[in-house]
């Protein structure tokens, strides 16, 4: 869905506030040019916001080169996540043409979201200059790949963003073996650093509409020793959005939003 003009949660006097939010921010520009943002809606197909999810933009040409007024054949283009609302949004730059060639948003595209990723080309872009900013905004919504986790035998995968600074993107996956007065199984927590894997057994209970796991980490480092997990239980036994954390191991907590099948292998014996 495409609207030109501030989408109705982000009014005119919050795009600074939005932009901030998201990472990025608004550069006062040349006298006589017009500020191009782009800012969207990222939603699942049950219409809830798709929280740190990342966001590719490019814009065709790039923007005036400041305080010479030339214009670039060049693209500008930028990357970020979604806030914990599923939004983002984006300074493009400042332009004295009155039509962008064209603006591309891709969202998605890392394995464990369980959905597929999303391209949208918005062509012809005009750019007001009428008006002190100029916002292309967009209401998206992906499609589902995957059903969400369920406490069921089999495997479940999440991906986890590390908080900013780093807001590095690692993959959980859980291997439920066993489920009686207890549920057992192995995970792993597959990074995208220059390390191994953290990974090991685990055993739990649900308790109500809580599933409560102890992990235990196979090869301690250091202070980490394993994590606690943490996840409602929806309709149907579904995982809900949950939380792991650890008194010695980085990066924790963080949100974690299961879904089914998992693309990594058993890294133990």
């Amino acid at each position: 869905m495409r609207r030109l003009g501030p989408p109705p949660w982000l009014a005119p006097f919050a795009v600074a506030a939005v932009l901030q939010a998201c990472g990025d921010s608004g550069p006062a520009g040349p006298t006589g040019v017009v500020g191009a943002y782009v800012a969207g809606l990222v939603r699942d197909p049950d219409g809830s916001p798709v929280r740190r999810m990342a966001v590719t933009w490019e814009a065709w040409p790039a923007p005036d080169s400041a305080g010479s007024g030339g214009v670039s054949d060049f693209s500008a283009h930028g990357s970020g996540r979604t806030d914990s609302l599923g939004r983002f949004a984006a300074h493009l730059g400042h332009y004295s043409r009155a039509v962008l060639d064209s603006v591309e948003i891709r969202v998605g595209y890392q394995r464990c979201w369980g959905f597929a990723p999303l391209e949208v080309r918005e062509r012809a872009v005009a750019v007001s200059a009428g008006v002190p900013d100029t916002v292309l905004s967009l209401d998206l919504t992906l499609d589902r790949t995957a059903p969400r986790g369920r406490l069921a035998v089999g495997a479940v995968c999440a991906a986890m963003v590390t908080p900013p600074p780093y807001e590095t993107e690692n993959y959980f996956t859980l291997w439920i073996d066993e489920i009686g007065d207890s549920v057992r199984g192995r995970w792993d927590i597959n990074y995208n650093e220059s390390r191994g894997d953290d990974y090991g057994l685990f055993s739990g209970a649900r308790q109500g509409d809580v599933l409560t796991l102890e992990l235990r980490h196979a090869e301690p480092w250091e202070t980490c020793t394993g994590y606690t997990v943490e996840l409602p239980l929806e309709a149907g036994d579904s995982l809900g959005a949950g939380s792991y954390r650890s008194d010695g191991c980085p990066h924790a907590p963080v949100p974690l939003r299961f879904v089914e099948g998992s693309a990594l292998e058993w890294p133990g014996p």
